[in-house]
Parts: structure tokens; C-alpha cells; sequence
């Protein structure tokens, strides 16, 4: 009869193939066509009344996880997204903001517009049009091209994308009471633990009618 440290080392090596596996496999995901970039780190640690599995996904939102089990394989899956800075983002607002005055300009009825049914315009306003438009568009490349001046990177090591990982439960989960699942998320540490049940067993005794 095999004993829990016997199933701690079956998952274990099961859980360092998967991750191998991970490496030569699963960087693309053939149903979903998904490219995984990073692959986290993971500690698995069973004791008397509990599984704890702790993830490392550091600089990554918890709104951006998702845990789900299937088929006995826990998944852990999101994004890792690139963080801007300041400059960068106040560029996003700027444009933003210039694009919904311009919006708003165009939108709003003047006089030129209602004497429309009247007259048509003439060349001349319509030229006028086309180059405050083109210089606008000028104005928020330059302005584009200054953030991007003023970026400068030294070292770059840092990955971001989507992440991925799979642990397979298929040894332990008539082990584990699946209503129990808790989650803690922690300065980039994901914490979940599942509870044993108190009566468990691996074998079912079915009887003859």
C-alpha cells in the first residue's frame, strides 16, 4: 500500500515532467493558439490536513489570474502586462483628450453648418479643414516621438505576457475536499490551499446485488 510520501514523490516528479513538458510543448496552445511567455514557479507542500500550493507571480494584478480544475489538472493562467510610466501615460491622456476635442469640435453645429442648405462650401474651407486636421496629427507624432526620445533602457530583463501553469491532482484528489479551496494573494505570492477530507479512501467496495 503506498504511503503519502510515495504520493508526494509521484507528484512531485509528475510536477517536474509537466514542467518539462511546458518548456517543449507548451509555449504554444493549439486549441486556443495562445503563446505562453512565462511559465511560474511552483513550491507544492502536502501536510496532515492540508495542500498548499504556492505560485510566484510577481508584478502581475490578481484581476488578471485565473485558477480553474478540470479533468484532476489545476490551471493557473492570466497576463503579465507591461506597466507604463508616467510620461507614457500622460501621453495616453493627452491623446485621448485631443481626440474628443477634435470629436466634439466636429460634432458641434455652427453657423457655416446651417447656412450649408443654402450654400455649398467653397474649396478654400475645405482645405482650411484638411490642414487643421493634418496638423493636429503632426502635433501628436512629435509628441510621440519626444516620449520615445526620452526613453533610454540600459537593462532589459523583465518578461511580460501570458502565463501558464498545470499541476496534476489525479494522485491526491480523492484526497482533497474540493469545497475547501481558499486563495490568498500576497506581494506576488499566490497562496491556494485545499483541505483534506476527514474520511478518505482510494478504494471503492461495490457490492452484488
Amino acid at each position: 500500500m503506498a504511503t503519502i510520501f510515495d504520493i508526494l514523490n509521484t507528484l512531485n516528479n509528475n510536477n517536474n515532467n509537466n514542467f518539462e513538458n511546458c518548456k517543449r510543448q507548451c509555449s504554444i496552445n493549439k486549441t486556443n493558439k495562445t503563446i505562453i511567455d512565462i511559465i511560474p514557479t511552483m513550491d507544492v507542500t502536502m501536510t496532515n490536513d492540508k495542500l498548499i500550493i504556492e505560485t510566484e507571480l510577481a508584478g502581475i494584478s490578481k484581476d488578471d489570474i485565473e485558477i480553474d480544475i478540470k479533468h484532476s489538472i489545476l490551471t493557473i493562467q492570466g497576463e503579465k502586462k507591461k506597466n507604463l510610466n508616467k510620461q507614457q501615460q500622460q501621453l495616453v491622456i493627452e491623446k485621448s483628450t485631443s481626440t474628443t476635442t477634435l470629436d466634439n469640435k466636429e460634432d458641434e453645429p455652427s453657423i457655416e453648418e446651417f447656412e450649408d442648405d443654402i450654400k455649398p462650401k467653397s474649396k478654400s474651407e475645405n482645405t482650411n479643414v484638411t490642414t487643421t486636421t493634418t496638423a493636429a496629427t503632426k502635433e501628436n507624432k512629435e509628441d510621440e516621438n519626444k516620449a520615445k526620445s526620452t526613453d533610454k533602457k540600459f537593462i532589459s530583463e523583465r518578461s511580460f505576457g501570458n502565463f501558464k501553469r498545470y499541476l496534476d491532482l489525479t494522485k491526491v484528489l480523492y484526497q482533497l475536499d474540493l469545497n475547501s479551496i481558499n486563495t490568498q494573494f500576497e506581494n506576488g505570492l499566490l497562496t491556494i490551499t485545499i483541505n483534506k477530507k476527514l474520511h478518505y479512501s482510494n478504494t471503492i467496495k461495490i457490492n452484488i446485488n
